[in-house]
């Protein structure tokens, strides 16, 4: 599959030095890459309650946004444009209503689609399956020149990291460009729904969609409420060399909402996609593991089971491995938030409904190989 999370605070690149790392993690890029300007907000559904108190928590987020400069109007009537939008470490003017989009980035192409904004789309990259109706392109988003964009004549690009100079180069023909790098939480995916919302003219179905999702994501978490209330998981994301996602990632943040732990995130040392060591994961022995590497890697719940001393993991003998879609860790969009977050429900409930979570007291001391600069293979985009 494919991953996008991108230039501002970390940026993380393609594992390039191990062969089967570049085998089988290829699919899974630059997952994180650049922190964006929402990334410092913290992970949680929105204020829960009636209209009135979802109204002010998005409110409260607007708030957030035009304090940092995410969200910029020049004009002070009712004209939305030209409005600037900052992201993934950079600014951009766009002039006017944009009526020929193109979206590489399957995350953003979900959330256009929520807000309405689709009709305005020319063409997205062809990780983008949802929605269906999007109109595919051979485009991956790692193209060498901006004039490969040219015949679809867009007027605004929307990256999910500056591959190749893409920025520059589209900067040069005066072409506006986005880049909406990977949501570090659930947060930052309200954060950046609004801004599309601004990019493309509909602040209101942005406001609305930013309800609906966190909705949602509050309903489904009430139905699991506390029974998975302490339980550790584990997220893999290749498995030579392992690497892992943390609680601070957008997945790791959909974990949260059940209030599970996230055996990784000892191990972080500054990455919120760790490369861990057997021995570590061995001595963590966590309740359930999560397979995302089931596209790119080929691994399963019994190829798991199969390796070298995992066959005493706490997950293995109570078979709590579970095989999913890459992209349920690679994409950020409203339609796999919900999708993830219904499945691991279902898990949950199934599993453990009256399954005691385990003491997680593991001291995790330099078990893990994790490089400083985080988890660069997750997914190519998204």
């Amino acid at each position: 599959m494919k991953k996008e999370f991108h230039p501002a605070a970390s940026v993380a690149e393609y594992l390039s030095k191990c062969v089967k790392a570049t085998l089988c993690v290829l699919p899974l890029l630059l997952l994180l890459t650049v922190n964006s300007a929402s990334a410092s907000v913290k992970s949680a559904p929105l204020q829960r309650g009636h209209a009135t108190a979802q109204d002010f928590a998005v409110a409260g987020l607007e708030a957030q946004i035009a304090h940092r400069g995410l969200v910029k109007t020049h004009n002070s009537g009712k004209k939305s444009f030209p409005v600037t939008i900052t992201s993934g470490g950079y600014r951009e003017v766009i002039p006017s209503r944009p009526t020929r989009i193109l979206c590489l980035s399957a995350s953003s192409t979900q959330m256009l689609y929520a807000i309405g904004a689709l009709p305005q789309v020319v063409g997205v990259d062809k990780y983008s399956i949802y929605p269906k109706s999007a109109p595919r392109t051979s485009f991956t988003g790692y193209e060498t020149s901006a004039e490969d964009y040219l015949p679809l004549h867009p007027d605004l690009v929307i990256l999910a990291f500056n591959e190749n100079s893409m920025v520059a180069q589209l900067n040069a023909l005066h072409i506006p460009v986005l880049v909406m790098p990977a949501a570090s939480n659930i947060h930052s995916a309200y954060i950046q729904l609004l801004q599309l919302g601004a990019a493309t003219g509909h602040v209101k179905q942005a406001k609305k969609e930013v309800v609906k999702l966190n909705s949602s994501l509050t309903h489904i978490a009430l139905r699991v409420a506390n029974r998975a209330k302490g339980l550790t998981y584990f997220i893999e994301l290749s498995p030579s060399p392992l690497y892992t996602a943390t609680s601070d990632t957008f997945i790791g943040s959909v974990f949260s909402l059940f209030k599970m732990k996230d055996i990784a995130d000892a191990a972080g040392h500054g990455s919120n996609y760790p490369q861990l060591n057997s021995s570590y994961l061995l001595k963590s022995n966590p309740d359930m593991v999560v397979l995302a590497d089931t596209v790119c890697c080929g691994q399963s719940p019994a190829l798991f089971a199969k390796r070298p001393g995992y066959s005493v993991l706490r997950a293995v003998r109570t078979h709590n491995v579970y095989g999913v879609n890459d992209s349920a860790a690679s994409e950020w969009g409203p339609h796999t938030l919900v999708e993830f977050a219904n499945y691991l429900s279902g898990v949950l409930l199934r599993k453990y409904k009256s399954m005691r979570p385990h003491v997680f007291s593991v001291r995790h001391k330099a078990a893990s190989h994790g490089g400083e600069s985080g988890f660069s293979t997750t997914k190519r985009n998204n």
